[in-house]
């Protein structure tokens, strides 16, 4: 009977911790809603062409400025430049000139904005941004910093594979806890 109490006794409190986060980030998130909306056109503080283009497949790669860089987020940023993609690195809030100049390395191009909107306004920002600046790309992907757990060939086959996809929309995760959909983490979409 007490290991039924303490199985109860753990998934209401596991449960409470959940729905508190929950508030917490839904919060946030529609205290910034104003913010993003008003951007009707998105703002950056610094647009850095790093090198030239390297054929018309991008990726619009969002980096949130306050973790700092991983040796995982470069070696992603490589594996782009292996297999062809022009990666345009979107920093949300003001990156150190350390993380800079090890950005300036392997980036086409890095975006700085303030960090509002998360993951999806910086997709957005950048995406229309870079559209009223005249890019016509074949395709583009999207990815962020929040998920990786790939290195070496797998890393790169994956990005071979959304850079060639003659699909539409091509993701790497689907997700199915209320509808289907492709998780935000990296997909890819045609021009």
């Amino acid at each position: 009977m007490y290991r039924i109490f303490e199985f109860l006794y753990r998934k209401t409190r596991n449960a409470t911790a959940y729905m508190l986060y929950l508030c917490i980030y839904n919060f946030l998130k529609i205290r910034q809603l104003p913010m993003v909306m008003a951007q009707r056109q998105p703002v950056f503080v610094s647009d850095e062409t790093c090198c030239p283009n390297n054929g018309d497949v991008y990726a619009i790669v969002v980096k949130y400025a306050g973790f700092g860089l991983e040796t995982g987020f470069l070696e992603m940023l490589d594996a782009m430049r292996q297999t062809g993609i022009n990666a345009i690195v979107v920093c949300n809030g003001a990156p150190d000139e350390s993380m800079l100049a090890s950005l300036r390395k392997s980036a086409h191009r890095i975006l700085v904005r303030e960090n509002i909107g998360r993951d999806m306004g910086a997709y957005r920002a950048a995406t229309l941004y870079l559209y009223e600046t005249g890019l016509n790309p074949h395709k583009i992907i999207y990815c962020n910093d929040s998920v990786f757990f790939l290195e070496g060939k797998p890393l790169l086959d994956m990005f071979s594979t959304l850079a060639n996809s003659t699909s539409d929309v091509h993701g790497t995760f689907e997700n199915h806890q209320f509808n289907y959909h492709f998780g935000s983490y990296v997909f890819s979409i045609s021009g």
